[in-house]
């Protein structure tokens, strides 16, 4: 009775045999795959050969631009100020902002043409001070996505300074408005941002083209005004501002930073840079900092130098904290790639993505090795490169 039996069971060991065989070549190639990739990935985070090649020319540009009283005074190795020279005291309750914190009321942001003459007594910006959304979001919590965090709306001072210009072009007195618009442009190259720094250079530029057409047109007060940033200075500080994010990596080699951050020296963007980097250093940092001990370790030797040059007080207490874990965590993380090292213009998807707790958080991904290395390195190294291109195009 039990021969019938035999050919089916043999056919079942067969079958059982060919899936483990199966499921081990399958998980054999996935491991391989992953390890292969994991080399990759690390080899670029590590190696950071893009930034060891623009090197030489973003160290360029730094010095090119250390001896310019504007942008040497943007970067401020003495960050303190009094507060009756901070624009922020002024400006932050008057101007509009991405987002508010809770219980403060927005505003239209519609620029007052009295504001041209209060602006001259000031010599700096800071985004923080006053009744400044960001400062109030910061100081409730230091470790709140910086991908979300307010920003001010710079449109409505742009659109000013551009209606600023052309009534110097028809009205009495253009240097006067010339001096003004480039006062306003001065300003937000030390907001310590990014964003304020493009928007400043991009006025300085507005008021170089205001100049050579007023010459144009002969007069003859506009052709002696001296502008305070040339079109090279300014090409080299757009270039520099990005660049300095890049710079500022960890796997970039020790060396290649301490010849570009020389003890003592603030190089014009750093403090811009540091408020791109921070936050995204401090979340590689809680990710890979126990597979690359020694490479935070340097890059974390750089940053608590500079921070303190730099006011930047939502920052320094964003890096200090080694305990909670950072808001980009606390969501989705197989949807991270969006919370990379990219411009904030390139994350249309963040706002979407805090508070998704996701089918996989933090709490599960930091006890599986190799996926939380995996994760990590793809942050890492997603979107590098575009804060260098402008000095990798002709290598």
């Amino acid at each position: 009775m039990q021969k019938p039996l035999k050919k089916p069971l043999k056919i079942l060991l067969i079958a059982t045999v060919a899936l483990i065989v199966f499921l081990g070549l399958a998980v054999g190639t996935a491991y391989i795959y992953v390890n292969r990739e994991l080399t990759s990935l690390e080899r670029q985070f590590l190696e950071a050969a893009d930034a060891t090649t623009a090197a030489p020319a973003v160290r360029a540009d730094a010095e090119a631009l250390a001896s310019v009283t504007t942008l040497r005074s943007a970067d401020r190795a003495e960050p303190a100020s009094s507060a009756d020279k901070d624009a922020g005291v002024f400006l932050n309750d008057r101007i509009a902002w991405t987002s508010y914190a809770p219980g403060q009321e927005g505003r239209d942001g519609a620029f007052d043409p009295a504001w041209w003459t209060e602006l001259a007594r000031f010599d700096h910006w800071d985004l923080e001070s006053g009744a400044s959304p960001l400062g109030a979001l910061r100081a409730a919590d230091p470790l709140a996505n910086p991908a979300t965090t307010p920003l001010p709306i710079f449109k409505s001072l742009t659109d000013a300074a551009t209606a600023r210009l052309a009534e110097a072009e028809t009205g009495d007195d253009p240097v006067s408005r010339l001096i003004q618009v480039q006062k306003l442009a001065s300003l937000l190259l030390t907001t310590e941002s990014l964003v304020g720094i493009q928007v400043g250079l991009n006025l300085h530029t507005k008021v170089l083209a205001a100049r050579k057409a007023l010459a144009g047109k002969g007069a003859t007060d506009a052709a002696a005004f001296v502008p305070d940033l040339t079109e090279d200075q300014i090409a080299r500080a757009k270039r520099l501002s990005w660049g300095m994010i890049g710079m500022l990596r960890v796997g970039v080699a020790r060396d290649v930073r301490n010849q570009l951050f020389p003890t003592g020296t603030v190089p014009f963007g750093t403090c811009a840079a540091l408020a791109e980097a921070v936050p995204s250093r401090h979340l590689e940092r809680e990710m890979l900092e126990p597979y690359y001990e020694d490479a935070f370790t340097n890059l974390g030797m750089l940053v608590d130098r500079l921070l303190p040059m730099c006011r930047l007080r939502g920052m320094k207490r964003y890096w200090a904290d080694r305990t909670t874990v950072p808001a980009a965590l606390r969501g989705n993380l197989f949807a991270l790639a969006s919370l990379s090292d990219l411009p904030a213009g390139d994350r249309p998807a963040v706002k979407e993505l805090e508070g998704d707790t996701g089918p996989v958080g933090w709490t599960e991904v930091k006890e599986w090795p190799l996926v939380r290395r995996w994760l990590g390195l793809v942050l890492a190294t997603i979107g590098s490169p575009t804060f260098l291109k402008d000095y990798l195009k002709d290598s």
